[in-house]
């Protein structure tokens, strides 16, 4: 992991709660056993506090991230009536993980609908998910398009056979463009290249500020009467990871933003009466290859269509290769397996390369439906040295390519083209259009990964997105929104809950900090 991925010096951390505690609060240091546990070392923390900051700043309202949740709140903030409002982005670039987001928000909602959508969320999530969260996002959700589209002209498009909602262009690049100027001409004091790095805490429930550093060294600390945390999820930082998830990392690719989704706001949060986050999901959407581009024709054909074979480890096939229709079951039904295969033969490469592709569930997959992929050979070509690729002239050189029985992969690669034959797949259903045959060399194999674009969840919220205790007791002048917050999903990922999550809990706590706190 390069160091850009890792979380502040515990030098820094532990400087700026002590100092500010001590500062603040007549002398009273606040301690939290997190910053000794597991989490903290994992995420590159020292051990020799710091004693003060280089400059101190006094503010009304410190955002910290600059996606579509940072810059709605500073937004929001200067809109509602806020004076000043300093928005802080570690990176040299803005936008983060929305640079990488597709789909976008739903539907508006009646009172009745906003209801059954939080029913269908809590069953969806196994009862994971948080009612009211949903309930109250959906019921504001029309206020918050209108804001977003037609008054800040953020525009998006359908997808063609999706029916799903994406940024212009195909990606929340556009959104930023948009907002960012806007942002900037309202007044935000946009800081890039600043990192926070803990929070001014007068007691463990009191957040009065936080301190940051530049990237030249300088820490600064800004006192102000509402902090909101838009930090993202963790999923660059896989040794943090690693202490919040059961899932075996090793079977798990990055298929968005590459750095930047540090886990830097739940570390800073654990510093709080918040204490430790929990319920944090690994919200794998598409399956893809490693070493492969998130955006490659080849690793779209490979991972997302139901006209592969897939076996396991075994060379035995286990499911319906259609449930890559279903974009976080089939996730999670890749990482439970010692390893998944996806076999094509030249017959099936061919029919991609010639307009064979059906995925309609991401912005740049969807472009590559029913349509000729003339670089898919290049595409190959390029990733064909991988681990974790193969390509053999007969079913038995790609069984041993792979590690796995040639006896077993012939035996299931017959009954599978047997399928074809009949029109039906007597062992797991899948339709008869979508069993191409195993049958013409070369064969091609490849070893399938979860693909994550991100994390959910972490840092518990109420409906004004207040970070709160267990007992949901209110950590006053503290906020977040995102993907850093639970109680909006499970297990799983479910469609709507990055994009206007971020939106719904920016502009909810800027408006709340401005009519409460200033």
């Amino acid at each position: 992991m390069t160091s850009d991925m890792l979380q502040p010096s515990r030098r820094a951390f532990l400087g700026g709660v002590s100092v500010a505690a001590a500062a603040v609060a007549g002398g009273s240091v606040l301690t939290s056993g997190a910053l000794a546990s597991r989490t903290a070392r994992a995420a590159g923390l020292d051990d020799e506090p710091a004693t003060q900051a280089d400059e101190t700043i006094d503010t009304q309202v410190v955002v910290v991230g600059s996606g579509l949740g940072g810059l709605s709140a500073a937004i929001t903030a200067i809109e509602e009536g806020a004076e000043k409002v300093v928005l802080l982005e570690k990176k040299r670039t803005y936008g983060g993980g929305t640079n990488f987001a597709e789909v976008f928000i739903g539907p508006d909602a009646t009172e009745a609908e906003a209801r059954q959508r939080a029913v269908e969320f809590q069953k969806a999530s196994n009862y994971v998910a948080d009612p009211l969260l949903h309930y109250t996002m959906a019921i504001e959700q029309k206020a918050n398009s209108a804001w977003l589209f037609d008054k800040h002209g953020v525009k998006t498009f359908i997808g063609e056979g999706s029916g799903l909602t994406f940024y212009e262009g195909g990606s929340g690049m556009s959104c930023i463009r948009t907002l960012l100027p806007q942002a900037e001409a309202l007044g935000v004091e946009l800081r890039p290249s600043t990192q926070a790095i803990s929070l001014l805490m007068a007691d463990p429930y009191t957040c009065t500020g936080l301190r940051a550093r530049t990237d030249d060294g300088k820490v600064i600390d800004f006192n102000a009467k509402g902090v909101i945390l838009a930090t993202g999820g963790m999923s660059t930082n896989k040794e943090l990871l690693a202490q919040y998830t059961s899932i075996d990392l090793e079977k798990v690719v990055i298929d968005g933003p590459p750095t930047g989704q540090d886990g830097d706001g739940h570390v800073m949060v654990e510093a709080t009466a918040h204490g430790r986050s929990t319920h944090l999901c690994v919200s794998s959407l598409f399956l893809n290859v490693k070493g492969f581009a998130f955006n490659s024709p080849l690793g779209a054909c490979a991972g997302m269509q139901p006209t592969n074979l897939w076996v396991n480890q075994d060379g035995v096939r286990f499911a319906d290769e259609s449930i890559v229709r279903e974009t976080a079951p089939c996730n999670k039904v890749v990482e439970i397996q010692g390893n998944v295969f996806s076999i094509m033969d030249q017959n099936g490469f061919d029919r991609y390369a010639a307009g064979g592709a059906q995925t309609h569930y991401t912005g740049f997959a969807d472009k590559l439906v029913g349509q000729p992929i003339p670089g898919l050979a290049a595409d190959f070509a390029k990733y064909q040295d991988l681990p974790d690729v193969f390509k053999a002239e007969t079913l038995e050189g790609l069984a041993q390519k792979m590690g796995i029985d040639a006896a077993a992969l012939q035996a299931t690669v017959e009954r599978y083209n047997g399928f074809a034959e009949t029109g039906t797949d007597e062992e797991w259903g899948k339709d008869a259009s979508n069993i191409w045959p195993i049958a013409a060399g070369p064969f091609y194999g490849f070893r399938l990964s979860s693909g994550m674009p991100n994390t959910n969840g972490g840092v518990r919220i109420n409906t004004n997105a207040q970070v709160v205790d267990a007992r949901y007791k209110i950590i006053a002048g503290l906020y977040a929104t995102g993907i850093l917050t639970s109680g909006w999903v499970g297990e799983t990922y479910l469609t709507g809950t990055c994009q206007p999550v971020a939106l719904w809990g920016g502009r909810k706590a800027a408006k709340h900090i401005v009519a409460n706190r200033l």
